[in-house]
């Protein structure tokens, strides 16, 4: 426990908690305690390593907070962390390496945290053997794979309740009660009679409810509905969703709930609701050119194809016709459109692609000569080694290749055209393949590109078929066990939400037999009728 209070703008306050004192932290502050290196730099542990804190959590994170931190956001800066997610989880965090995620491991606790309550929370870590997190002295997570062999000798300072530096993190608030490291890994027993003698040997809350396989979709459906109702931003009308609760409301996040809520068959709207939602979504359209104001950093031509999309799902049309989608209809123009696209970074670039290529082939209107004009130059370039785009261009990442093509295989799904060089795509995505069984990172559009592609080649060729279902069947399982240890970063925003319900939806389709639901989720990306332009008045 503190006796005196420490000094300085950021310095937290001093309360006191039982027969001591704590250390009050303050979110809107920013409020930090720096303890430097620790006398005779007694803090720069490398092997073995325990932390221990009583802490109480007086209002749930918004994103991750740090209580005990040796984690600055600098090259070769990173070493240990013990800190609390957004969805009451405790995480643990070890580098060996100064960086992230080279040589560094991380676990969630199994147990989640109340706000008010204080409790005796530990972390060990033994090197090359396990990391194990403790609540009440009570094992609440473990892992033995993969552990680091050391944690990385930084010259950064030890800091409680901030870590400085990063967009998602900020100020624990709450209160730190004590803190104390060690050079070793004590075992649940030793943790048991140190919370016993503070008094916080009451029972640690319940373990979180983990879906098992077949995994029941119906549940995840209805955690989806408690989430997604926490977005609706209050005061406004039916559908205007944040990003993330706290945020403004946003015409990507109302449009990424209405992608959401019609993939889970989940759009059973009053008919006052459905006309709010429409309304919303139509405000932000431009009258001049019919483009939709937004506040992501997505194009002109991606943010009117994602609104072109929610509006069709609930029934709505566009307010005004989209003047600019006119530029890409020259024919004539269309092969030194496609050829200015940045094909080095086209994961990002292409969404342009995507964005004015899908709505304009998915609408009867559109010339002939366009649709053909696009597909000639698509089919031409696309690199029959690999079936991605371009041939002769090496783009700056694997994962630029995937994420480039994402944004053009709808179009040929959409008009049931035939993807270029099938077999060489699902060679390149299966080589993608991570341990966790995400395509090339963590669970977000990247990983949902992978799957989409794959479960769609898996219904039209048997190349590899064997292969493409147990990496389908890894991918599952590893975003699953997400879902279960993680929820936070599983509904970490709408827009990324999105992408993890489409992955389901596809995950369904092609292991029927691996989840379990009343309901069959429907995949979205390459459906004409929900891309296809209609204007009030057609």
């Amino acid at each position: 426990m503190w006796s005196a209070a420490p000094e300085g703008e950021r310095a937290p306050a001093l309360v006191p908690l039982g027969e001591g004192y704590a250390l009050r932290f303050e979110r809107e502050r920013g409020t930090l305690l720096d303890l430097g290196q620790g006398e005779g730099g007694a803090l720069r542990m490398r092997g073995a390593l325990s932390l221990v804190a009583v802490v109480r959590m007086d209002a749930v994170p918004p994103g991750k907070v740090s209580l005990i931190s040796k984690w600055r956001l600098t090259r070769g800066g990173r070493s240990f962390e013990l800190g609390l997610t957004a969805s009451r989880q405790l995480f643990f965090t070890i580098s060996a390496s100064g960086t992230w995620p080279e040589r560094a491991r991380e676990l969630l606790s199994t147990r989640q945290l109340e706000p008010g309550e204080i409790y005796l929370v530990a972390a060990t870590f033994e090197p090359d053997a396990s990391m194990a997190l403790y609540v009440n002295g009570a094992e609440s997570g473990r892992i033995a794979d993969r552990i680091p062999g050391e944690v990385f000798d930084s010259e950064t300072p030890v800091l409680l309740g901030n870590r400085p530096g990063a967009e998602d993190a900020c100020a624990f608030d709450g209160i730190i009660g004590g803190a104390w490291f060690h050079p070793s890994a004590p075992g649940a027993e030793a943790l048991a009679r140190a919370a016993a003698e503070l008094g916080l040997d009451r029972p640690p809350p319940p373990e979180l409810e983990l879906l098992e396989p077949p995994y029941d979709l119906d549940a995840v459906r209805e955690r989806t509905r408690d989430w997604y109702r926490r977005l609706q931003a209050p005061g406004e009308p039916y559908g205007a969703y944040r990003m993330r609760p706290g945020s403004p409301p946003d015409l990507y996040a109302s449009a990424d709930v209405a992608w959401i809520r019609w993939i889970q068959d989940d759009l059973d709207l009053e008919a006052a609701q459905r006309r709010e939602w429409i309304a919303y979504i139509g405000d932000q359209q431009d009258p001049g050119d019919g483009s939709y104001r937004h506040l992501t950093g997505h194009c002109a031509t991606h943010a009117f194809c994602h609104a072109t999309g929610a509006l069709n799902m609930l029934g709505g049309r566009q307010r005004h016709r989209p003047a600019l989608l006119d530029a890409y209809l020259d024919v004539e123009g269309v092969p030194a459109w496609l050829d200015g696209i940045d094909w080095v970074n086209q994961w990002g670039a292409s969404h342009d692609v995507w964005g004015a290529g899908v709505p304009l082939v998915c609408t009867p209107s559109t010339p002939v000569e366009w649709t053909e004009a696009v597909f000639g130059w698509l089919d031409a370039e696309a690199d029959p080694g690999t079936g991605f785009w371009r041939r002769g261009v090496e783009a700056s990442s694997p994962m630029q290749y995937l994420g480039g093509a994402f944004h053009i295989w709808p179009l040929y799904a959409a008009l049931e055209r035939p993807i270029p060089h099938p077999e060489r795509v699902i060679d390149g995505v299966l080589a993608l393949q991570r341990p966790s069984g995400s395509f090339g990172g963590g669970f977000d559009y990247g990983n949902m590109d992978g799957v989409w592609v794959l479960q769609y080649l898996c219904e039209r060729t048997d190349w590899r078929r064997e292969e493409v279902l147990e990496a389908l069947e890894r991918n599952l399982h590893g975003l699953m066990e997400v879902y279960n240890r993680d929820p936070g970063r599983f509904f970490s925003s709408a827009h990324s939400t999105e992408s993890r319900i489409a992955t389901l939806a596809m995950l369904q389709a092609a292991l029927p037999e691996a989840v379990r639901s009343a309901l069959r989720w429907r995949n979205p990306w390459h459906r004409r009728e929900l891309f296809a332009i209609l204007c009030r008045g057609d």
